[in-house]
């Protein structure tokens, strides 16, 4: 298990500790790390002994939740962590300049293990981060780890070649023109659709009842696709043309 989460682990069980002995000791721990106000395994979490990280601060909160599959393989933790902080430290670098009079500002970065067809752990991060303003954003990115390769790969390479690729951002630009029918430019959703990566880092594969790919989702953010109002948009796409992956039934 990677350094990070043995200490999280640990960390659990000394604040576990520190809630049946003296007050003391509490404030001892506080005194190494004062923003961070808990740090559990959450049993009431779909996925049981999920952790999550709370931090809280002037004016701000921070949650990061992640999911058993990051504390069973040390490789995925590791870049889940990494992930996070990436988000994190921008965020906190913005709070310098935050108005006491602003609303609190707020992040949260919750992985969750996902359905994963056979040979695969996918997880997908639901990012929110408020940092003033009208209203915050909101995205979604997706990680799937080989377990045969012991490595993570890109979702988009699942799809086959670029021609199944743009085949499939076909079939989510078609599902989106025919859900919002008209009621805004259609160039938005052929923007936001267009096979690129960079439209689709939160696509995942569905798994079959036999463990293969029965098709992909992917999620559109807030913006992407749409205007704000419309929120984020999920597409799903079940098509027997998509090539299978080798190490998955077709």
């Amino acid at each position: 298990m990677n350094g990070f989460l043995t200490g999280a682990l640990c960390l659990i069980l000394v604040i576990a500790v520190a809630g049946c002995a003296d007050r003391d000791a509490a404030a001892r721990s506080e005194d190494v790390s004062p923003d961070v106000s808990s740090l559990s395994a959450d049993s009431t979490s779909p996925a049981l002994q999920d952790t999550s990280m709370v931090y809280e601060g002037e004016g701000f909160s921070i949650e990061i939740r992640y999911p058993q599959a990051a504390l069973e393989l040390p490789e995925i933790g590791d870049s889940l962590l990494a992930f996070s902080a990436g988000v994190e430290e921008p965020f906190r670098d913005l709070l310098a300049g935050r108005s006491p009079e602003e609303m609190d500002w707020s992040l949260s970065v919750y992985f969750s293990h996902m359905p994963s067809p056979r040979g695969l752990v996918c997880i997908l991060a639901s990012i929110y981060e408020y940092t003033g303003g009208a209203h915050a954003m909101n995205w979604d990115v997706s990680f799937v780890y080989d377990l045969e390769r012991e490595m993570f790969i890109a979702p988009v390479t699942l799809l086959g070649d670029s021609s199944a690729f743009a085949a499939f951002a076909s079939a989510a630009c078609d599902t989106l023109l025919m859900r919002f029918a008209g009621e805004f430019d259609a160039a938005w959703i052929e923007s936001g659709t267009a096979p690129t990566d960079l439209n689709y880092q939160a696509l995942l594969p569905i798994p079959d009842s036999t463990g293969g790919i029965a098709g992909f989702s992917v999620v559109f953010s807030p913006y992407q696709v749409a205007p704000y109002a419309y929120g984020s948009q999920e597409v799903m796409v079940r098509n027997a043309r998509i090539e299978a992956g080798p190490h998955f039934a077709t």
